[in-house]
């Protein structure tokens, strides 16, 4: 049976998917190809997973497409998303009042959506929060673009896993390999020190934060 909880869990992590993910890194990773598919499309198929082969889900899903047409002239695509996502909220919360089938466990529902949170999601929180603390980067110290947000998300799921696995132990090597690297840069740039500081603690608070959310759902 479908619940309310796998409901929320199953909306915020196609949420989750399209606005933190598809919506700013499209044009970098597909490279031109497959411009046609627009992040509403994207909840219209998420929608579909979850609603199965039916005339209530075709109608809808039809239905939806063609108001999207007319209100992609009138609201702005952010909004125009918005508004599949609460149409399609409501078309599943009827599935739920039907007694249709449920074809996933909300478990590892949650656990998808905890991990996704460690990476991009937190990476966007961060530079809105102290992008004005970020220093100018010299010619002589720049380096590969993206590759600061990467390390952040692989530092974050690995102390998340080693959470999720109890190994505590092993948290400080995490921070010791990764202050290593940047270490000749920490000692010459007081600024970057501070930083780099200020994002260590920022994804130790995030994943820290992330993880009791994560225990609690998972009860």
């Amino acid at each position: 049976m479908i619940t309310t909880y796998s409901l929320a869990i199953y909306y915020a992590l196609g949420w989750t998917l399209i606005e933190s993910y598809y919506r700013p890194y499209r044009r970098a990773f597909l490279k031109g190809r497959l411009t046609w598919l627009e992040p509403w499309m994207l909840y219209l198929v998420w929608g579909a997973l979850l609603l199965g082969l039916n005339l209530v889900a075709g109608g809808l899903l039809i239905g939806l497409g063609l108001v999207n047409t007319g209100l992609s002239k009138l609201l702005k695509p952010k909004q125009v998303s918005l508004l599949m996502a609460l149409v399609l909220f409501g078309a599943s919360l009827y599935a739920a009042k039907a007694g249709w089938t449920w074809p996933y466990h909300a478990d590892w529902l949650w656990t998808a959506l905890y991990a996704l949170w460690l990476g991009a999601p937190v990476n966007q929180i961060f530079h809105f929060l102290f992008r004005r603390f970020q220093p100018e980067i010299e010619i002589d110290d720049a380096t590969i673009e993206g590759a600061g947000a990467t390390i952040g998300i692989l530092e974050r799921l690995i102390t998340g896993l080693l959470l999720l696995s109890q190994n505590y132990a092993a948290l400080g090597l995490v921070f010791t390999a990764k202050s290593i690297a940047r270490y000749d840069k920490i000692s010459k740039n007081s600024a970057f020190a501070e930083y780099y500081l200020i994002g260590s603690l920022f994804s130790l608070l995030a994943v820290l934060v992330l993880y009791q959310v994560y225990q609690l759902g998972s009860w």
